[in-house]
């Protein structure tokens, strides 16, 4: 009878702890799911010539940073902060 009662807690504790590891482990995925340059809800608006071709990307600190060539203008670098979508800077290479 001793040993009954020892399993059903044993059954009970180890049941708790399952669900309980499950919660914990289904709230933490959104957070690390969770990037805030890795997706952008607006659109960015480049404002570049017709032409214009994208060489690279890179995303660093909630900045967007887009090399451009072509268009009838030198290579450039467009800074796009992510936050708020919007441009921040054109560089532009000579």
């Amino acid at each position: 009878m001793t040993t009954v009662k020892i399993m059903k807690g044993l059954v009970f504790a180890l049941t708790f702890a399952i669900f309980f590891g499950l919660f914990i482990f289904a709230a933490l995925i959104p957070a690390k799911n969770k990037s805030s340059a890795a997706f952008i809800e607006e659109n960015i608006v480049l404002d570049q010539p017709l032409g214009s071709n994208i060489k690279n990307v890179l995303i660093k600190d909630n900045y967007l940073y887009i090399v451009i060539s072509g268009g009838s203008l030198a290579d450039r670098i467009v800074i796009a902060d992510t936050n708020n979508g919007r441009v921040v800077s054109n560089i532009s290479l000579n």
